[in-house]
């Protein structure tokens, strides 16, 4: 997004944006999609099939919280590739 100054991104955060785009097209743009279990995760976060419903409730919660608090560069620190 457009931050009207210089900027730089964290070579981190490169991998997030990749993910997403193998994401978008692993799903051809969620075109043809019905139900939420026909979506197709990229493999840096296939482990997410594993998560146990406690586990995956508790990442939503932190989730929400970090969009609650308006400070959303905190959700780069949740740990999505562990």
């Amino acid at each position: 997004f457009y931050l009207k100054r210089s900027s730089r991104i964290n070579p981190e955060q490169i991998k997030y944006f990749e993910s997403y785009k193998q994401f978008v097209k692993l799903n051809d743009d969620f075109k043809n999609l019905k139900f939420t279990n026909e979506i197709k995760l990229p493999d840096e976060v296939a482990h997410f099939e594993n998560h146990s419903e406690q586990k995956l409730d508790e990442l939503k919660q932190k989730i929400d919280e970090i969009i609650n608090s308006s400070n959303l560069e905190n959700i780069l620190h949740l740990g999505f590739y562990t």
